[in-house]
């Protein structure tokens, strides 16, 4: 839901005029602005007499520089909140510098005036001890007259300080949350805010007050991937998206470094590999890709590359470990960082890697998020993920500027950035209200679900094939431009296509359309998921079979709306009758299925044809009991093309032997994806 809230009094009222001020400033700085090496201090401490200034202490910093995008970042918030949206996000991609400009953006709305009663405190929440401690001691440094306090694990905040930097899974525990008032805070940053649909995110600010409509609290989200790959809707959290600023405009213009990939093909098999919430399962996905073939071949595609500093990404701690062992036996002082690492070791490991003293740092699930190492020159991807979001963290790594650092190399091993569309993701608030998603039974999805077993990798190290770009642009337009569509070839559901774009999936009483929207945009089209069902007033077969209700709309990226796709339908459709690898799909077709399927052959047959008469009866025989569903489901909704296409193939087609065969193998073309039981 939109909730739009005109500020009487005003945060951002005419009269302060704040918005056309900060424009007039804004102007001068780009006027200063034209030797890059200078230094220029915020324009907000700067002018800070100039502007309203409630707050009795707010403290100045003693210089906040702050780059053009940072500034353009910081005004259209304060355009949006006076739109009316206290609630949004900010898409900025990782090495921006998020920190910085929210604390700029803090800085703003607090010079801004504040309502009557209104508080004057800043909370910022965030999930990891590295964001935490970044937030809390680039807060410290920025404004030094004021109390900036931790609430995290041991560290209990002063609920009377300025500024608290917040873990959300320490504050959002009952007697420690309760120790703070709502009223006492003007605005609330949730740093990485993807992960805001979480309970804990949600907790936190239902407690403050920040979620109930005539709250004057202003909630801003930033992250580096503003989508979810388990489909849950950020619109629950946010209501606009105030700024965006895409990875390829960065490099661009100079704010960060450019990217060389090399791409590995390897022979292992991920599709048995179990998922969890959108991704990879971590064991399962070890079992896969851990083996001493795969580690020395990522030790030897290291050796290939010429950077000083290597980031490596690797599945969880048995991995990782081995991988690093890997690398000591050919002499390399390679080290690991993962969540069983002593705190105070971290951070010697994190300080001597980032200092130069070693050459290799090997983490799990560590460094994803919140990691200032701007040195690392080269990251290696050993981790394969189905996330877009998790991609862009673990490149991400290696993008900030460094002296002499030119470009950063990164080594994909298992083709985790294939989807192109991966490094380019829209920001969106589309997907599924966390409020709709219940816990599934394991017993709901075990019946009956076969899994493909997992292959390791039994390719020589030494003979693979290795594909390099020397540029970003070069990475993102190797597909052509052609719409990535990996989310449905891998999907354990029944997916059929259905027209460009178009994709079926058939429950019980009714069906899933995910489709391109009505009148999408040629450049960026965006989809929709519309849940049709059957329609309870239907009389002797008179008014509309189906009625429909949309689910979502205007998901810019189409994996990501795959992915909310497939949430709703395991959450909402009995799993045996919607997953593609269940036993009953593979077996011989019943009876009944045979003359269903066979009376529809009749009223597509030519009249007099007898050839295509035996032809039929012929395919229907041979059918099973998921391609035969599949047609009569097709059928049912009015698409009977593919009984023309099975009778008629056309010349350019597959020839009539060849239609048979497809029964049996697994989708290659368009009609074999209509059918395929795998």
């Amino acid at each position: 839901m939109i909730v739009r809230k005109a500020f009487p009094g005003s945060l951002l009222s005419s009269e302060s005029t704040l918005t056309a001020r900060f424009l007039s400033r804004l102007s001068a700085y780009n006027n200063l602005k034209s030797c890059s090496q200078c230094f220029v201090p915020s324009i907000y401490a700067q002018h800070g007499t100039f502007l309203r200034h409630n707050s009795t202490k707010l403290g100045r910093p003693e210089g906040l520089p702050l780059r053009d995008y940072q500034q353009e970042c910081i005004e259209e918030c304060l355009i949006t909140i006076k739109k009316g949206y206290r609630r949004f996000a900010v898409s900025m991609p990782t090495g921006s510098g998020k920190t910085r400009t929210f604390y700029g953006l803090l800085e703003a709305i607090s010079r801004g005036g504040a309502h009557s009663g209104h508080g004057k405190k800043w909370l910022i929440l965030a999930h990891r001890e590295e964001l935490i401690t970044q937030a809390y001691d680039h807060a410290k440094r920025l404004f030094p007259d004021l109390k900036t306090s931790m609430e995290m694990g041991k560290h209990t905040a002063d609920p009377d300080a300025d500024i608290i930097v917040a873990s959300v899974q320490s504050i959002s525990r009952e007697k420690r949350l309760e120790r703070f008032d709502g009223s006492d805070f003007s605005a609330i940053v949730i740093d990485e805010a993807h992960h805001a649909p979480a309970a804990s995110y949600a907790k936190v600010l239902n407690h403050l007050g920040a979620n109930n409509p005539d709250s004057e609290i202003v909630v801003a989200g930033f992250s580096a991937t503003l989508s979810r790959m388990d489909g849950l809707a950020l619109g629950s959290t946010f209501d606009y998206i105030a700024y965006h600023k895409d990875l390829s405009e960065m490099i661009k213009n100079g704010y960060l470094t450019d990217i060389k990939f090399t791409t590995i093909a390897t022979d292992v098999d991920l599709t048995g590999v179990k998922k969890a919430r959108g991704d990879f399962a971590t064991g399962s996905l070890s079992k896969a890709v851990d083996t001493p073939a795969l580690n020395e071949l990522v030790y030897k595609a290291w050796k290939r590359q010429s950077g000083k500093h290597s980031l490596i990404f690797g599945v969880n701690i048995e991995h990782v470990s081995n991988l690093a062992l890997t690398f000591r036996e050919n002499g390399i002082d390679a080290h690991v960082v993962t969540s069983d690492t002593p705190r105070d070791l971290r951070r010697g490991l994190v300080e001597d890697f980032r200092n130069g003293h070693l050459p290799v740092l090997i983490n799990c699930g560590i460094f994803t998020e919140g990691t200032d190492i701007p040195n690392i020159d080269t990251v290696i991807l050993v981790r394969p993920t189905r996330s877009a979001g998790l991609l862009m963290q673990m490149i991400g790594r290696g993008l900030r500027l460094h002296p002499g650092k030119e470009v950063c190399h990164i080594i994909d091993m298992f083709g985790s950035s294939s989807n192109a569309n991966a490094l380019a993701t829209v920001p969106t608030l589309a997907g599924l209200d966390p409020s709709q998603v219940r816990v599934i039974d394991k017993a709901e999805i075990a019946n009956g679900v076969s899994r493909p077993r997992v292959v390791a990798s039994s390719k020589d190290p030494d003979s693979v094939y290795v594909e390099d770009f020397d540029n970003l642009d070069d990475f993102l337009n190797r597909n052509g431009g052609k719409l990535n569509t990996s989310a449905i070839s891998r999907s354990r559901l029944n997916w059929i296509p259905s027209g460009q774009n178009n994709f079926l999936l058939f429950g019980k009483e009714g069906y899933l359309r995910l489709c391109p929207d009505a009148n999408p945009s040629k450049l960026a089209p965006k989809y929709s998921l519309i849940q049709y069902f059957e329609n309870p007033f239907r009389e002797d077969n008179r008014g509309a079979k189906y009625l429909r209700k949309y689910i979502f709309e205007s998901m810019p990226d189409f994996n990501a709306a795959v992915n909310a796709a497939e949430l709703f339908a395991r959450q909402n459709c009995p799993y045996h009758l919607v997953a593609k690898n269940v036993p009953w799909r593979s077996q011989p077709c019943t009876i009944n299925q045979e003359k269903a399927v066979m009376k529809l052959f009749t009223k597509v047959v030519v009249d007099g044809d007898e050839e295509g008469m035996k032809r039929a009866k012929t395919i229907c025989k041979d059918l099973t009991k998921g391609q035969s569903a599949n047609i009569i489901n097709l059928a049912s909704i009015g698409n009977k093309s593919i009984l023309k296409d099975m009778l008629y193939p056309k010349k350019e087609k597959k020839s009539k032997a060849d239609l048979f065969e497809f029964l049996q193998a697994g989708p290659v073309n368009k009609l074999e994806i209509k059918l395929s039981q795998n």
